[in-house]
């Protein structure tokens, strides 16, 4: 048998065996115990060594009697029948809860948003069910690059991320990974976008690379694309020497000049009012808590409207949307940005201040402090600004960075297992720093 099969086999196999081999050994127990003669009822001691196989196979030349023949004779021809008929029962049970949950969606377009399919999500499809009856396998099985023989046939998925009621993100585990995003809605979009910036050098060859969009399908509302393999750069600069830290904000820098180059404007425009209509919203939650960090809130949130004013007229380029840290994976020789769920068009300094305020947020949050990170940072900015010399980058710079670090307090008090306090207050004064002029990046 193939081993890949086999193994699938066992794993499918492991925990009902388990029950069954409990189970069987404790029935056998039992039924022996009966026909030895156990202080039980009479009719139940009858009952139970009729129960007894090794007496029904050998009934003159088989006893229970003894500890000698108990051991030999009885208990593993006991056992090994009623491990069987349990592991039977139990898989008997899981098949017929297979059958019952076809029957219960068939007619029914699994991937229609209903709260019955979904009651945790109800925006997205529910890729648990669709798993267990094959779909999945059966749409992918449909674009070219599965066509070889078995390339579905050891498939695994594993949730790596759900973003609310946006979109899930999954690994599928092939004969090589790939990564699946599962959409509330169509976004057949991103697929085209990533498609483009292949086409304007951003392709799985190049130095400064995209994941390789693999497909889209419409009826799944669903990407895939190839899973990148290299070191995150949360990772180097969470865990790396300064040496390490400085190399990944350089490359992160050289990439994201390139990108504010070379790709084509494509997505909604980022406007700055609309971020500070997000501001708003994010102080108002802050606020609601009182205390220091509320009048550190509504301050932070006037500058930002005083700022926004100074503004003025923006240069515009195609813009990631989310680029952090997170979304940065470093490669042998190609550096990788991922996630483009977000892309726009956007003043250049945006995706620059949102890089920024994310090595202070992996400075405070797992160095203790905002500023340290700031060597790398300061690498970051000269590689950027060396590579693409926009002088509107650096004058609008200090808005968007005081406008990501109200937004990082709202994080630390509203996102995650337990608030933060002290890192949104962190947030907030280094946010007042920045309208205040202080030369922090």
């Amino acid at each position: 048998m193939n081993p890949a099969i086999n193994n699938s086999i066992a794993h499918r196999m492991k925990y009902p065996m388990l029950q069954a081999i409990l189970a069987g050994f404790s029935a056998a127990v039992v039924v022996i115990g009966a026909a030895d003669k156990m202080d039980l009822p009479a009719r139940l001691q009858f009952l139970l060594s009729r129960l007894d196989v090794a007496w029904w196979l050998f009934p003159q030349g088989i006893s229970a009697d003894g500890t000698h023949t108990f051991l030999s004779w009885a208990l593993p021809i006991n056992a090994s029948f009623y491990i069987s008929v349990i592991f039977a029962l139990l898989l008997l049970r899981r098949s017929a809860r297979s059958v019952s949950d076809r029957m219960k969606f068939k007619g029914v377009d699994p991937w229609a948003t209903s709260p019955a399919l979904n009651s945790t999500l109800p925006n997205i499809p529910p890729v648990a069910l669709l798993l267990d009856s094959g779909s999945l396998s059966r749409h992918l099985a449909l674009l070219p690059i599965f066509q070889w023989a078995g390339a579905l046939r050891d498939m695994r998925v594993r949730t790596i991320r759900c973003s609310g009621k946006r979109r899930s993100t999954f690994e599928i585990s092939l004969r090589s990974g790939l990564i699946a995003k599962v959409y509330a809605c169509d976004r057949r979009d991103v697929y085209e976008f990533m498609e483009a910036l292949k086409q304007a050098g951003f392709g799985p060859e190049a130095e400064f690379s995209i994941p390789q969009a693999l497909a889209y399908l419409p009826d799944m509302r669903l990407l895939l694309q190839e899973e990148v393999e290299g070191m995150p750069a949360t990772e180097v600069f969470n865990y790396g020497d300064a040496g390490q830290r400085g190399e990944a904000a350089e490359r992160c820098a050289r990439w994201l000049a390139r990108f504010h180059v070379l790709a084509p404007q494509s997505g909604h425009i980022s406007d700055p009012n609309k971020l500070i209509r997000h501001s708003e919203t994010r102080g108002l939650l802050i606020a609601r808590g009182g205390g220091s960090l509320a009048a550190k809130a509504r301050e932070l949130l006037d500058g930002l409207k005083a700022a926004r004013l100074a503004l003025g007229e923006a240069y515009t380029c195609a813009g990631h949307g989310d680029y952090n840290t997170s979304n940065i994976i470093l490669g042998a020789g190609r550096t990788v940005v991922i996630d483009w769920d977000s892309y726009n068009v956007a003043d250049p300094a945006r995706d620059v201040a949102r890089f920024l305020v994310s090595l202070e947020r992996r400075g405070l949050h797992h160095r203790g402090s905002v500023r340290a990170l700031d060597n790398a940072a300061e690498v970051f900015l000269r590689t950027y600004l060396a590579s693409n010399g926009k002088s509107q980058v650096l004058r609008h710079l200090t808005f968007y960075k005081a406008a990501f670090c109200l937004r990082g307090a709202r994080l630390d008090l509203y996102k995650g297992p337990r608030p933060r306090p002290d890192s949104a207050e962190a947030m907030l004064d280094a946010g007042l720093g920045y309208l205040a002029g202080a030369n922090i990046c």
